[in-house]
C-alpha cells in the first residue's frame, strides 16, 4: 500500500481567554493523531480496513468520541494512500503556549488532555483567577458601580444584558488597582495539577509518535529586563544589544532500540508548568513569572524537581555562562514580542528526515483573524497615536516574511525535483554502464560495494570541474556539522558569539592538517604512499548527511513503486514486500541518524571539548580572532587532534555504508527483481543526483525535497454551510481578549466552537492530503464530518448546560444537512 505522512507543525497564537477556544482545537488535533495511530498499529494496513477504532487498544486508554470518525476517514482515504498523521512540531505563545504545552505532553506519551476541560471551564473564571488580596468586597469602590453599569448599557449592551458578565466585570474593575490582579501562583498550581491529572506515561515509551520521530515544542517568553546579546562586527569587533525575546524548547524522541529521550514525562512537569505560567503572564493581569516561584511551590508541596538542572542547562545556557542565576529572571507574556512563532516552527522542520512520502503542513491557529477595513481619511488624534505607537502597531506581527521564505523554499524544491526527473534517463544509462546485467541477477554485498565505488568515481569524472564545487560544498557542510557537534558538547546556545570562535579555531586546524580540499587531488584520493588524502578521511569520518540523503533517496524510489502495484511489470508483488524492505531501510536510516547524537558520545569527549573552549566566550570578544586562533592551534594541536579523533570514533561511520549494501543484496529473485532494479538505481544513481541537487540552496537541509503548505484554523475558515450559518463571534474576543473569563456560558461557547471548527478543517485537510477529489469521495467525507459534529454535540450536551439553545440549534442544522447531503463547497 502506498504510504504518506501528513506532518503537521502547529503554530498557536496568543489570545488570553481565547485559550479556551484553542483547547477545543488542540483536543481535536490529538484525536486525529490517536485515530491515525490506531489505524496503523496493525502490521497489515489492508486488514485495518475491516476494523474500527473501538477494536484498537487505543480505545481502552481513555474516553474517546470523534476518533471513530477520523478512523473511518483514514479508512476511506486508504483506497488511495495509507495516510499517517503526525504532529512533530508545536510552537506557541501566551494562551497558545499553554495549550501547546499540554498537547505536546499528550502527544509524546499518549496522555489525555481532556482533564484540561475542567481547568478552562471551571477555573478560568475571574472570581477564581483574582488574587485573594486583590478581590473587591461588596463595598470596595462601591461608588463606581453605577458608572460601570451605565457604561455597559451605553457601549456594551450585550454585556449589560448578561447578569453574570455584568456582575463579574464590576467585581474586576472594583478590585485592587495598580498591581497585577490575577494570582500567578494559583495559575501555576492549576497547571501542575492539570498535567498530573493527565496521568503517568506508561512503561515501554508508549507515544503517539512513530518510533524514530522527534517532537519539538517551542514556547515563547519575554525577559522583562532583558539580557545582553553580543554581536560581532568589523569595527568595533563586538557590540552589545539588549534582547528580550526568549524561547523555551522541549523535545521527545524514541529510538529503534527502544530508548526514549523526553522532556514531557512526570519529572519534567515543573518545567512544563513554568513554561505555561511564564508565556501567559499577560502584562498588568498576571505578575511576572520566575523559576524561583516553581521552586517555592514544590517546597510547599514537599516535592522534588529531578530534571531542574537539565532544564536550566538546555534553556538558559546564555544566562548561566554570563553568571546570571536563571531562577531570578522575570518573564512576562511571550506574545509581547513573539505572538506568532513561525520562525521557530520553520527552523525545526528544515532538514527533518522523511521515512515515507511526506505532505508537510504548517497549521496555524488564529482565533481572532484581522478584519480588513479601509483606513479612515482623518488624522489620528494625540492619544490614539500614542496608544497605537506604544501598543497596537508593535504587537501587529505580519507573517509575510515567513510566507515569502516558504514560497521561495517551495520553488527551490520544485526545481530540484525537475532536475532529478530530467536527468533520470542519463543517470540510468550511466548506472547501467557500471552494473551491466547486475539489475537482472542477484548481487552480493561485495559486488554492490564495488559498483558503489565505481559510481562515485564516474560521477566525479562526468561532472568535470563542477565536481570540485560539489566537494567544496560537501566539505563546508561536514565542517559545519563538526562545529555543531563541538558547540553542543561545550553547551553553547544557538547563535552564541563563542560558536564563531570555535568555528575559526577548527577551520584553522583543519586547514593546517590539509583537510580542506587541495587543488589537483580530486582524481587522486589516495596518496602515492597509499594513505587517503586528509580531506577524504575527513568526509569518510563525518559525512553523516550524505548517508542519510542516500537512504532517503532509496526509500523514495521504493515509494514510487506502490502506485504501480498490479501492473504487468510488478505482477506477483504485493505491498507487504515493499513494506518489509522499507522497514529495513527505516532502521538503517535511524541508525545513521544516531551517529550525530552527542548524548551518546563518550563523556570524555565532552570534557575535552569543554576544557579546550572554556574561555570561548571571552575569546570571541577579541579583535584579532584569526591571529588568536592560529596561536591556539599551535599551542593546542595535540589536544585538538585528540578531540577530532575522539569525535570521529564517537560518530563511528565505519561500517554504516555496508548496511545499505546488505539490504539491497538481500532482495530476492522473481517479482522482486524489479524492486531491486529501482532500489539499485536510486542507491547507485544517488552519486550523480547528489552532485546535481546539493548545490541548490537549502537542498542540503530539506533532503527529501518536500514542499511546505500553510493552512489555518480560525472561526472564519468554516466551509460546512450548516456551521457557517450558525457561527458567531467568539466571546473571548471581547474586552481585549479577556471576555471569556467573565462568564461560564462564554467559555462553553468558545470551547464548543473550537471543537466544531477544527473538525470541519481537519476533515478537509485529510481529504486534501489523500487527494480525495472525486464527487463520491467528497460526499463520503462530508457525511463522516457531519457525523463527527453530531457526536460532539451529543457528548458535550451534559457538560455544556449554559449553551443548550446553541446546541439544540446546531443539532437541527446538522440533522438537516445530513438528510440533504450538505455540500461544503
Amino acid at each position: 500500500m502506498r504510504e504518506r505522512e501528513l506532518r503537521l507543525a502547529l503554530v498557536c497564537y496568543g489570545g488570553v481567554s481565547l485559550a479556551i477556544y484553542m483547547h477545543g482545537v488542540t483536543g481535536e488535533i490529538q484525536k486525529l493523531v490517536r485515530a491515525s495511530r490506531a489505524f496503523h498499529e496493525h502490521p497489515d494496513p489492508a486488514e485495518a480496513r475491516g476494523r474500527s477504532f473501538s477494536d484498537s487498544p487505543c480505545a481502552d486508554d481513555f474516553d474517546h468520541d470523534t476518533e471513530s470518525e477520523y478512523f473511518e476517514l483514514l479508512k476511506l482515504a486508504s483506497d488511495r494512500v495509507a495516510l499517517r498523521v503526525i504532529v512533530d512540531v508545536v510552537a506557541g505563545a501566551s494562551a497558545g503556549g499553554i495549550n501547546g504545552v499540554m498537547l505536546a505532553r499528550g502527544l509524546a506519551h499518549n496522555l489525555p488532555i481532556g482533564p484540561l476541560r475542567t481547568l478552562w471551564l471551571e477555573e478560568a473564571d475571574v472570581t477564581r483567577l483574582l488574587a485573594r488580596e486583590s478581590i473587591a468586597t461588596k463595598w470596595s469602590k462601591w461608588f463606581l458601580q453605577p458608572f460601570i453599569w451605565g457604561f455597559l448599557r451605553l457601549y456594551m449592551p450585550r454585556f449589560f444584558s448578561d447578569f453574570e458578565t455584568r456582575t463579574k466585570l464590576s467585581l474586576f474593575v472594583r478590585s485592587r488597582w495598580f498591581r497585577a490582579p490575577f494570582n500567578g501562583r494559583r495559575l501555576l498550581r492549576l497547571l501542575m495539577r492539570a498535567m498530573m491529572a493527565m496521568g503517568e506515561p506508561k512503561p515501554g515509551g508508549e507515544s503517539l509518535l512513530p518510533r524514530g520521530h522527534r517532537l519539538t515544542l517551542f514556547v515563547t517568553l519575554t525577559d522583562f529586563y532583558g539580557y545582553q546579546n553580543a554581536l560581532r562586527l568589523n569595527d568595533p569587533p563586538v557590540v552589545i544589544e539588549q534582547e528580550h525575546r526568549h524561547v523555551l524548547r522541549f523535545d521527545y524522541q524514541s529510538f529503534a532500540d527502544g530508548e526514549v529521550l523526553t522532556d514531557f514525562d512526570n519529572p519534567s512537569t515543573p518545567a512544563l508548568a513554568f513554561a505555561g505560567r511564564a508565556t501567559s503572564a499577560f502584562p498588568g493581569a498576571f505578575p511576572a513569572a520566575q523559576i524561583a516561584e516553581v521552586e517555592a511551590e514544590l517546597e510547599r508541596l514537599e516535592e522534588e524537581w529531578p530534571r531542574r538542572e537539565r532544564f536550566l542547562r538546555k534553556n538558559f545556557q546564555r544566562y548561566v555562562r554570563s553568571g546570571v542565576d536563571p531562577r531570578t529572571i522575570s518573564f512576562i507574556d511571550g506574545s509581547v514580542l513573539n505572538n506568532k512563532p513561525f520562525k521557530e516552527a520553520i527552523a525545526a522542520i528544515r532538514g527533518r528526515p522523511a521515512y515515507r512520502e511526506v505532505d508537510r503542513r504548517i497549521l496555524y491557529i488564529d482565533p481572532d483573524p484581522v478584519h480588513l477595513a479601509a483606513p479612515p481619511a482623518r488624522v489620528p488624534g494625540f492619544f490614539r497615536t500614542l496608544k497605537a505607537a506604544l501598543s497596537d502597531i508593535p504587537r501587529s506581527e505580519p507573517i509575510s516574511d515567513e510566507l515569502e521564505w516558504i514560497n521561495a523554499h517551495n520553488d527551490r524544491v520544485r526545481r530540484a525535483r525537475q532536475m532529478i526527473e530530467l536527468s533520470r534517463p542519463r543517470v540510468e544509462q550511466l548506472v547501467r554502464g557500471i552494473v551491466g546485467d547486475g539489475f537482472e541477477r542477484p548481487l552480493d554485498e561485495a559486488q554492490i560495494a564495488r559498483f558503489r565505488s565505481a559510481a562515485n568515481t564516474l560521477s566525479a569524472r562526468e561532472a568535470g570541474y563542477a565536481y570540485e564545487g560539489y566537494i567544496r560544498l560537501k566539505l563546508y557542510g561536514v565542517f559545519q556539522f563538526v562545529v555543531d557537534l563541538v558547540t553542543d558538547l561545550v553547551g553553547l546556545p544557538p547563535g552564541a558569539p563563542a560558536r564563531q570562535w570555535i568555528a575559526i579555531v577548527l577551520d584553522r586546524w583543519t586547514a593546517m592538517r590539509g583537510m580542506s580540499y587541495a587543488e589537483g587531488t580530486l582524481h587522486e584520493p589516495v596518496k602515492t604512499n597509499g594513505d587517503l588524502q586528509p580531506w577524504v578521511t575527513f568526509l569518510l569520518s563525518f559525512d553523516v548527511g550524505y548517508r542519510e540523503r542516500r537512504l532517503r533517496f532509496v526509500i523514495q524510489s521504493v515509494n514510487a513503486l506502490y502506485p504501480r502495484l498490479g501492473k504487468p511489470e510488478l505482477a506477483g508483488l504485493d505491498a507487504r514486500f515493499l513494506d518489509r524492505l522499507k522497514r529495513r531501510l527505516y532502521e538503517a536510516l535511524d541508525a545513521v541518524r544516531q551517529h550525530g547524537n552527542t548524548a551518546r558520545f563518550d563523556p570524555a569527549t565532552g570534557e575535552l571539548a569543554r576544557a579546550l573552549f572554556a574561555d570561548a566566550g571571552e575569546a570571541a570578544m577579541a579583535r584579532d580572532l584569526d591571529e588568536r586562533a592560529l596561536g591556539m592551534v599551535a599551542r593546542e594541536d595535540r589536544r585538538l587532534t585528540e578531540l577530532m579523533d575522539r569525535l570521529a570514533k564517537d560518530v563511528g561511520l565505519r561500517g554504516v555504508t555496508d548496511q545499505g549494501d546488505a539490504i539491497l543484496a538481500a532482495i530476492g529473485e522473481g517479482p522482486a527483481a524489479m524492486v531491486r532494479r529501482e532500489a539499485m538505481l536510486g542507491y547507485l544513481g544517488f552519486a550523480f543526483w547528489d552532485v546535481l541537487t546539493f548545490g541548490i540552496s537549502d537542498a542540503r537541509e530539506i533532503g527529501e525535497f518536500n514542499e511546505i503548505k500553510v493552512d489555518r484554523i480560525s472561526p472564519e475558515d468554516t466551509r460546512l454551510d450548516a456551521l457557517k450559518r450558525a457561527t458567531g463571534e467568539l466571546k473571548g474576543r471581547d474586552l481585549r481578549h479577556f471576555g471569556a473569563f467573565f462568564s461560564r456560558s462564554h467559555r462553553e461557547h468558545d470551547y464548543l466552537w473550537g471543537r466544531l471548527h477544527t473538525i470541519d478543517r481537519l476533515f478537509d485537510l485529510v481529504a486534501d492530503a489523500a487527494a480525495v477529489t472525486d464527487a463520491g469521495g467528497r460526499r463520503m467525507v462530508d457525511r463522516l464530518k457531519v457525523r463527527a459534529l453530531r457526536r460532539v454535540l451529543k457528548i458535550e450536551r451534559p457538560r455544556l448546560q449554559a449553551i443548550l439553545p446553541l446546541i439544540e440549534d446546531l443539532e437541527r442544522r446538522l440533522a438537516a444537512a445530513e438528510t440533504a447531503g450538505d455540500d461544503v463547497h
